[in-house]
């Protein structure tokens, strides 16, 4: 998706009001507009606040959904954490418990990641089961 001019200036101005003491939750309802258009960056911030509880009471459930839309938005910052949501519940795959289907979801999610080169997503990649991981990226399954 391409974001207009506008966009991009409704974001700087949401950024330089995040900055003022007195803004109060303003610069959150600004980034969501922007978020609501596919503004990847727009998503990732409202998702720290609601995690962080920054201008907005903490809600994990709203921060999680945000993030996804900032991952899927193709912010980069926004892959690992989504891949740790995935893998500890707070993003559910399925409405049933589905532990491989957790799993797997998270790998490609840990991929993403580490092609990106993200350090954090390294030390988490021995908890994935390696032929989850190799489904992920496509591979056969070995026999």
């Amino acid at each position: 998706m391409t974001l207009s001019e506008q966009d991009k200036l409704d974001y700087n101005a949401a950024v330089r009001m995040l900055l003022l003491a007195d803004s109060g939750a303003q610069p959150i309802e600004q980034f969501k507009q922007l978020a609501a258009r596919g503004m990847g960056k727009a998503a990732w911030n409202v998702a720290v606040a609601y995690l962080r509880g920054q201008r907005v009471a903490v809600d994990a459930a709203m921060g999680s959904r945000y993030m996804l839309a900032a991952a899927l938005a193709g912010e980069e910052r926004a892959f690992y954490p989504v891949s740790r949501m995935y893998m500890t519940g707070l993003l559910p795959v399925a409405a049933g418990p589905n532990a491989q289907l957790q799993r797997f979801v998270a790998a490609r999610w840990f991929w993403r990641a580490l092609a990106q080169g993200d350090p954090r997503a390294w030390a988490d990649c021995s908890c994935i089961h390696a032929s989850v991981m190799f489904r992920c990226l496509g591979f056969v399954p070995y026999r």
